[in-house]
């Protein structure tokens, strides 16, 4: 229970900076991937990573999350490729009372430049059903507002068996009318 006080005491206490940098989400290693042209099936799994075009400049701390709807997958894991402090915090971790979604949140901040490229790796998306998963890179300054940084449509397609037994419903449907 310190802990979650300790680290909510630390993330509000950065609600007076602005994020200038610019975030964005790459998919299995694609730094602009166009929405749906990933198509997992249930239980599939992409990669995904947290970038920056522009860098860190000192100053433009910024706390993340990177996020979905738990009913089409969850997000887990995550290293951080920069130096301190660049850190990722699972959603369990630091409790659901004041985050809108689940997924990891994580802090960048610095007080010497960092140059543009990757900032997190390896995070794993999971499907967990089909449909069209919407994965939302968040920022936030004091964990009441948040700004929508990218977003990423995932297409998530039934598996071929789920498909067969839909169309070969679809067809019976079909012949008894």
């Amino acid at each position: 229970m310190l802990k979650k006080v300790l680290m909510l005491t630390l993330i509000l206490a950065a609600g007076s900076v602005t994020p200038a940098m610019t975030l964005q989400i790459s998919a299995n290693g694609i730094l602009n991937p166009v929405d749906s042209e990933i198509n997992l099936i249930p239980s599939q799994t992409v990669m995904l990573d947290i970038w920056s075009p522009d860098g860190y400049q000192p100053g433009d701390d910024v706390y993340f999350g990177l996020v979905c709807d738990p009913a089409y997958g969850s997000i887990s894991g995550g290293v951080s490729y920069i130096q301190h402090p660049g850190r990722i915090v699972p959603y369990e971790e630091i409790g659901s009372y004041f985050l809108p979604l689940e997924g990891i949140y994580g802090f960048i901040g610095d007080i010497q430049p960092i140059p543009p490229g990757v900032y997190f790796g390896e995070i794993t998306f999971h499907c967990e059903a089909f449909g069209e998963a919407v994965i939302k890179l968040i920022t936030t300054l004091d964990f009441e507002n948040f700004t929508l940084a990218d977003q990423l449509v995932i297409h998530q397609l039934p598996e071929p068996a789920t498909a067969f037994m839909l169309i070969a419903g679809a067809v019976v449907l079909l012949r008894k009318r």
